[in-house]
């Protein structure tokens, strides 16, 4: 796990153009739903950097749209253990061309690595390398979103159990 989290800090600071290049940064917190635990209400938090790209954007029209990648780390906390994760992302963003708080959706699907198959006792997602998914819809506040996410894990049926992982996220996504 550690040497997945060095490559991670090497791709996001392995350059100085790619460093500088972040264009926002994002923290998460909320509440692993599946397994079910009894762990406290917060027990789940995810940092992430994040890039704007040109790939399908369209700021024409009444819907802006936009894909962004995404990196990031988080920290999973269930009765039995403690869950460390890495992801790599595309998030496609669809935000309302509107004057004041502009609403948004956005989804994602991308890899992840868990530190620990085994959430609860009954839990075994079978497989350190995972598939992460993402929905989530909010507000943007001028260079600040708040938005509410339904995040999963799953390692797509590719071994068996597959039980998957759930939360439940509050995000708030900050421009640099």
């Amino acid at each position: 796990m550690r040497q997945l989290f060095y490559a991670l800090g090497i791709l996001l600071c392995g350059t100085t153009n790619l460093a500088y290049a972040i264009d926002r940064i994002d923290l998460s917190i909320g509440n692993i739903t599946r397994p079910s635990s009894t762990s406290p209400l917060l027990n789940n938090f995810t940092a992430a950097a994040t890039w704007d790209t040109d790939f399908l954007k369209s700021d024409e029209g009444f819907i802006k749209r936009s894909v962004r990648i995404e990196a990031g780390v988080g920290y999973h906390k269930t009765d039995d253990t403690e869950v460390k994760s890495a992801i790599l992302a595309p998030v496609l963003h669809y935000q309302l061309a509107t004057s004041g708080a502009q609403p948004f959706f956005e989804i994602s699907t991308g890899i992840a690595y868990i530190s620990e198959t085994l959430w609860e006792a009954h839990d075994d997602l079978s497989s350190h390398a995972m598939f992460s998914d993402r929905i989530g819809v909010g507000y943007a506040f001028g260079e600040t979103e708040i938005s509410l996410n339904f995040a999963h894990f799953s390692n797509a049926g590719l071994r068996q159990p597959n039980p998957g992982a759930d939360m439940l996220q509050i995000r708030a996504s900050f421009k640099l």
